[in-house]
């Protein structure tokens, strides 16, 4: 349910992910494990680990900061949760009134979040190009933990796929090459007894198109939608959000140090997030 904070999460290096799918490598002889891919499922042992080490995963959403926040701007003194109640104009139809169930508790004003998100901006040739090589090299490290001896093919990219594409190309290059591979679903695909300098050859060929690390704009873009419309929502919900509210300079610090906040509560329900999605509508 707290898939913001997943999102925030996703910002950890890639070298995570390569862990948590090592550990299901070593589960392979004996127990049977969860396979560990941060995005979605992937072939299980040590073929998962090329895969997961090639997973960069964006992290935030596709997100963009226009509103009441500027991404340069900061405040000497954060904001409290007290402070972004208050500031909310009463022009704003109560969401209880707009659900139709006041109770009592639904009586806090809940503002729309109508903020565009910034247009992200492509890679470069050349940033595109960097940021393959550092992919391929973290697969490849991945490789020579399993196998130290193994010899690093001279193979370039092909084409870079769309996320929608991917398992597809995935699985056609890997059975091109006389392995066993089925899709599963429309996100993962299995292997049978790969090679995994095979499989690292297949994802050097055809990477997936990654959106690559979120912008200072886009991150200031999740602070505004925090303050202006999920905190308030909350409050009209039941649940109000008590603590500091950081100052979006912060709150990007915060993310970039990997801390990142969030104003979801410790236990969230269904209605709750029915009620408050913790993404703005640009990233559902």
């Amino acid at each position: 349910v707290d898939e913001g904070a997943a999102l925030l999460a996703s910002e950890r290096p890639a070298a995570d992910a390569a862990r948590a799918a090592q550990a299901d490598a070593g589960a392979r002889s004996g127990d049977a494990a969860e396979a560990a891919a941060p995005r979605r499922p992937r072939a299980r042992g040590i073929l998962v680990m090329v895969v997961a080490g090639l997973v960069v995963l964006a992290g935030l959403g596709t997100a963009a900061a226009v509103g009441s926040l500027d991404a340069g701007s900061t405040t000497s003194t954060p904001p409290t949760a007290e402070g972004v109640g208050s500031a909310v104009t009463s022009t704003a139809t109560p969401r209880g009134q707009a659900m139709g169930t006041p109770d009592g508790r639904r009586g806090s004003v809940v503002p729309d979040f109508t903020a565009d998100p910034p247009v992200r901006v492509p890679m470069t040739d050349a940033e595109l190009a960097e940021d393959l090589q550092v992919r391929a090299d973290r697969a490849w490290d991945m490789v020579l933990e399993q196998q130290p001896d193994a010899v690093r093919p001279d193979v370039g990219t092909e084409r870079v796929v769309d996320e929608e594409d991917y398992v597809d190309q995935q699985v056609a290059c890997l059975r091109d090459a006389g392995i066993t591979a089925s899709v599963i679903g429309q996100d993962s695909y299995s292997l049978t007894d790969a090679d995994p300098v095979t499989v690292y050859t297949c994802q050097v060929r055809f990477p997936q198109r990654e959106a690559g690390p979120r912008t200072d704009a886009e991150l200031a873009y999740i602070h505004d939608y925090y303050v202006s419309y999920l905190i308030p929502c909350y409050a009209a919900e039941g649940r109000p959000y008590e603590g500091d509210v950081p100052a979006v300079d912060d709150f990007i610090a915060d993310v970039r140090a990997e801390r990142p906040w969030t104003p979801f509560p410790d236990v969230m329900d269904g209605g709750l997030a029915a009620a408050c999605p913790v993404l703005p509508a640009a990233y559902r």
